[in-house]
């Protein structure tokens, strides 16, 4: 995306931007000469306007933090609680959504109020991935009635997309990435097995309350990604600023499929 672009770009006019015009700088060009057939190259390296504009536009943080069980998404509670305020986080911003305090896995903060909203309001159709160990192994009309849209207390919830996890994968994945997570409630009669649930809504424990409404309670909950973003490189507790390239796909992308 170009700096400027007011549709496509990461930097936006409420960020202090000048938007009359594209900043547009071509670091390379190569190509053959067609009359010598000899290959040019012309470098140029980025103006100092345009180096001190990109300076301006870095103001606004946008953080990926991989949340642990047993914290608060938020910066104050109770006596004796753990909040993000314990994880040396940067004090001026505040979580994009939230995962409740037995809930692990990625979690955005940002000081953009602005692209905070657009993240959280329904308009931007971001899907949100989480993958829940639950209590037994959902039959196929269980999952069908889970991706239909169970009803929540007179409610009904939005389709979503939900099937069965491997063994193998999940515990490749989730041991490389959560070695220390959620005590669980194990029962020897009872087997347990992981979901894939990809949500376009956010309500308050929903897919808690999804899956004990087909009967197989959630035991552990971690969000892996959103759409195609899914990272894997950051343990429990430790975060990190998003790149460019995924604010814009966080930004920009509407998920139709």
């Amino acid at each position: 995306p170009l700096v400027g672009d007011e549709l496509y770009g990461p930097f936006k006019k409420s960020q202090g931007l000048p938007t009359w015009r594209h900043w547009l700088h071509a670091a390379v060009l190569e190509f053959v000469d067609p009359i010598s057939k000899l290959p040019i190259k012309i470098e140029s390296p980025l103006p100092s306007a345009f180096h001190d504009l990109l300076k301006q536009g870095m103001h606004n943080k946008y953080l990926l933090l991989n949340k642990p069980y047993d914290v608060l998404s938020q910066f104050t509670g109770e006596k004796g609680e753990k909040t993000l305020a314990d994880l040396e986080l940067p004090k001026d911003v505040w979580p994009v959504g939230r995962l409740d305090k037995r809930s692990e896995g990625f979690l955005l903060l940002t000081n953009d109020k602005e692209w905070r909203h657009y993240i959280m309001s329904p308009e931007s159709n971001k899907r949100k991935i989480y993958w829940a160990q639950v209590e037994g192994i959902p039959d196929e009309n269980c999952i069908y009635k889970l991706e239909a849209g169970p009803v929540l207390q007179g409610k009904k919830s939005k389709e979503c997309e939900a099937h069965l996890l491997t063994d193998e994968l999940v515990c490749t994945y989730v041991a490389q990435n959560w070695p220390t997570g959620a005590p669980i409630r194990e029962r020897k009669n009872i087997p347990t097995s992981w979901l894939e649930i990809v949500l376009r809504e956010g309500k308050n424990h929903q897919v808690r309350r999804m899956t004990a409404a087909i009967g197989h309670p959630t035991l552990r909950l971690i969000r892996v990604g959103y759409g195609a973003f899914r990272p894997c490189d950051l343990l429990p507790g430790h975060w990190r600023s998003l790149t460019p390239r995924e604010i814009t796909l966080m930004s920009h992308t509407t998920e139709k499929n």
